[in-house]
């Protein structure tokens, strides 16, 4: 294995994956994938000449769980169901397309899981990271475990947003410096800037 892909960040491996299903909890090992994103369904294929996907798997329980995805441009979504507090969404996205998860879970003594995601969509043949909620897996560029470290995440990218920044567009070493600077912080102690290496 080469350097760059030793060192670009993947999921963890020894995790709980408390909150997650049987597939969601298969994808935490972050086990390494070479199939390539998944062949488009025949409808959207035909409609738009479009050959491979990556499926997002979105769900929001009130009061329980939020699996959102905080950015990203999809070419479809579905809305499954939408009753009683309950909401289920499918995301499509492109090959290349990059998209951010925020994946929440709780039980009545407070938050048990938390950690976000910034991804790339990969495309045929391509290898990725298994990621939860995502079929059938992405490159990913940032990731982040626990209360600390997503809510400085989302403080820092809630910054580069207001800053004008273009998340969707911007170098993927923005988000992989990032990670990196998050896994070797006190992620409770130091403020957002910091993430973009500013003093």
């Amino acid at each position: 294995m080469d350097g760059a892909k030793r060192d670009r960040p993947r999921g963890s491996s020894g995790e709980k994956a408390q909150g997650f299903d049987e597939d969601e909890k298969k994808a935490m090992t972050g086990k390494r994938q070479h199939h390539g994103a998944a062949p488009a369904n025949a409808a959207l294929a035909q409609a738009s000449g479009i050959q491979y996907l990556t499926t997002v798997r979105t769900l929001y329980v009130e009061g329980e769980k939020n699996f959102r995805v905080l950015f990203g441009t999809p070419v479809r979504t579905h809305t499954h169901a939408r009753r009683g507090g309950v909401t289920r969404q499918t995301w499509l996205f492109l090959p290349g397309s990059r998209f951010a998860l925020d994946l929440w879970v709780r039980n009545a003594y407070g938050t048990v899981q938390w950690r976000c995601f910034v991804c790339e969509a990969i495309g045929p043949q391509e290898e990725g990271d298994g990621v939860p909620l995502v079929t059938p897996a992405a490159r990913i560029l940032l990731s982040t475990q626990g209360a600390a470290q997503s809510r400085l995440f989302l403080a820092w990218l809630r910054a580069l947003e207001e800053g004008g920044i273009d998340v969707h567009q911007c170098p993927r070493e923005t988000f992989e410096a990032a990670h990196f600077r998050l896994q070797g912080s006190r992620a409770d102690r130091i403020p957002a800037h910091r993430l973009s290496g500013v003093l």
